[in-house]
């Protein structure tokens, strides 16, 4: 500070240029990195933690948490690009502890090293889903629980797996998650990312419930669908040869089929045995 002849005090020019740049670092609010359009592409833009919990999840879909300060985070949902898993990317996935749910994960301290210091920082991008953290260049990684560092389970690779189907008969498309694989039963789908998918399968004139089937990492699960529709079984036993298959009134149907042969009134005459009938589901006429 200087006194000037009238007895003020000036400020040097460059204290108040310093004092300027405070000033105006301080209104101006925390900017984040934006994740690395490499490996993530961005389905919407930024959200809090309390967003982000809520957010729904398919495979392949995960939420970059960027950190902005010390302790606090911005959020972005989006999927990982076809290539994010290439050796140039380096990016690495490592499995959450089982006990850790999605909504304290995007809040969880996650560490390269684990010092014990509580001032280490986190890493200033990492990827969540349901079960797994990712980022790019580590080989291990920790989880900072309270006091103690979980160390996690991990690898550069693609958490991927596949379901074997299954149908009779044979030669339903194959739908998985929405998309038409192009595949027909008996078939294998390899790649997916680990979650869980909603399986179709579609036949003309047969119908399959629709299974939620889970894929883990580096497994293939078995997957039957059950046969619904048309077909209902009808049981003939007796101490007679032959019986007779009746109902209440005739199918709207007709002509209905009973092991594959037409046929256009009831009762007709079965061998003893299990036999199939099939009919359009509206109903019975009285």
């Amino acid at each position: 500070m200087e006194r000037t002849d009238a007895g003020f005090l000036r400020m040097p020019q460059t204290a108040i240029a310093a004092a300027a740049v405070l000033l105006i670092s301080m209104a101006l609010p925390l900017t984040a990195a934006s994740p690395d359009t490499s490996v993530f592409l961005s389905g919407g833009g930024s959200m809090n933690r309390s967003e982000a919990r809520h957010v729904p999840l398919k495979p392949g879909d995960v939420i970059a948490r960027v950190r902005v300060s010390a302790d606090s985070f911005v959020y972005f949902p989006g999927r990982f690009t076809p290539s994010a898993f290439d050796p140039a990317r380096g990016l690495s996935s490592f499995r959450l502890p089982v006990w850790m749910a999605f909504a304290d994960a995007l809040s969880a301290r996650f560490r390269e090293i684990c010092s014990g210091q509580p001032d280490d920082a986190d890493d200033s991008i990492v990827y969540l889903d349901g079960g797994r953290v990712y980022v790019r260049g580590m080989e291990t990684y920790y989880c900072v629980h309270g006091f103690t560092c979980i160390p996690l389970e991990g690898r550069r690779a693609r958490p991927e797996g596949g379901m074997a189907l299954a149908s009779d008969p044979a030669g339903a498309a194959v739908i998985v998650g929405g998309v038409n694989t192009g595949m027909v039963t008996p078939a294998t789908v390899t790649g997916l990312f680990c979650g869980e998918y909603t399986v179709e399968l579609r036949l003309p004139h047969h119908e399959f419930l629709p299974r939620r089937v889970i894929v883990f990492e580096d497994s293939v699960v078995t997957v039957s669908c059950e046969y619904l529709a048309d077909m209902d079984t009808a049981y003939i036993f007796g101490s007679r040869q032959f019986g007779l298959l009746a109902a209440a009134g005739q199918p709207d149907m007709r002509p209905f089929i009973i092991d594959q042969t037409p046929v256009d009134k009831l009762p007709v005459r079965l061998s003893g045995g299990v036999h199939r009938v099939c009919w359009d589901g509206r109903g019975i006429r009285p």
